[in-house]
C-alpha cells in the first residue's frame, strides 16, 4: 500500500504519540485498527450494523 508522504509522517507521529494510550506500536497495527473502525462505521450506516456477505472468488481472465 502507497500513501503520501504527509499522511505517513502524520501516521507515524500518531503511532508515537499515542502508543502509551492504544497499545498501538506499528504502522500495520494501526492500518489494521482504522479499517476495522471504517468497516464497522459503513456496515452500521448502510447495512444495519451487519457486516456484508464475502464476494464470490473472481475469475481469472
Amino acid at each position: 500500500m502507497s500513501l503520501p508522504t504527509g499522511l505517513a509522517m502524520r501516521m507515524e507521529s500518531v503511532i508515537a504519540y499515542t502508543y502509551p494510550q492504544t497499545g498501538i506500536n506499528t504502522q500495520a497495527a494501526f492500518i489494521r485498527s482504522a479499517i476495522a473502525r471504517a468497516c464497522a462505521e459503513l456496515e452500521q450506516r448502510f447495512n444495519d450494523g451487519n457486516s456484508w456477505p464475502e464476494l464470490p472468488e473472481r475469475k481469472a481472465i
